[in-house]
């Protein structure tokens, strides 16, 4: 806000870029760089497709028009091996920068290729962040195996059950299971249905979600808390810090 005017993208559904731009004028907002809106089609769509990433929207199953944002990093280069590479004669400097680019260079007993010194290339990380959905194994099915899945767990199964209507939404048991089949290596789970209280609290809490997903997940689980930042680091490990719940 502090004057910048690089653009900004927004994907989305028909119809958003009418919705922000009037709050933007009813709430009497003024921004000093461009909005570029591009609507998403119903079906999805393939949004980013870069050197650096690929970014798909995945159409959900839900009463209105919901995606999932599933985002892959491309392969990242192998690991240099500095100690290799002086063992091999190469002086540190810029023959090692040369060979992190693909260059051979000369050492002691004669030529160093690239691949002497440098590990096979590293899968980038991949997530998937969904909107309202009640049906993950389709999502999965279309997405493929990621390292981290952010989805909705909004009812028990019992809830459901009670209810009759699951109203578009999943179970944590539903989405559990979706993971574990597929093979998510970690799994936040997020809109939780109010009903369900803080964890340690009397009645129905968060713990009731947590506790059926775990019925069908062995990787990593969190629940979503206000506030709670993660990092999935560049070798897909999830970290949390203090302000969220692990289960």
């Amino acid at each position: 806000m502090a004057g910048a005017d690089t653009a900004v993208d927004i994907f989305g559904p028909a119809g958003l870029e009418e919705m922000v731009r009037l709050v933007l004028s009813t709430s009497d907002s003024h921004i000093t760089y461009p909005l570029e809106f591009h609507a998403v089609p119903e079906g999805g769509a393939r949004v980013v497709d870069d050197e650096r990433e690929t970014i798909e929207a995945i159409a959900l199953d839900h009463r209105v028009t919901s995606f999932a944002w599933c985002i892959r990093e491309s392969e990242r280069p192998g690991i240099f091996d500095a100690g290799r590479a002086a063992a091999l004669g190469v002086e540190a400097g810029p023959d090692f920068g040369r060979l992190r680019q693909g260059e051979s260079v000369a050492g002691s007993a004669g030529e160093v290729r690239p691949t002497d010194v440098i590990g096979p290339k590293r899968a980038g990380r991949s997530l998937i962040i969904a909107g309202d959905n009640r049906d993950p194994d389709r999502l999965l099915e279309e997405s493929g195996p990621v390292q981290l899945m952010i989805h909705e767990a909004t009812f028990t199964e019992d809830a459901v059950e009670r209810i009759g209507n699951d109203r578009g939404h999943s179970t944590a048991g539903r989405v559990g299971k979706a993971a574990q089949e597929v093979g998510v290596d970690s799994l936040i789970l997020t809109h939780f249905s109010p009903r369900y209280g803080p964890s340690g609290s009397s009645g129905q809490t968060v713990d009731d979600l947590a506790a059926e997903a775990r019925q069908h997940y062995t990787g990593k689980l969190y629940l979503a808390e206000d506030f709670a930042s993660y990092e999935l680091d560049p070798d897909g490990a999830l970290s949390v810090n203090a302000a969220a719940n692990r289960s």
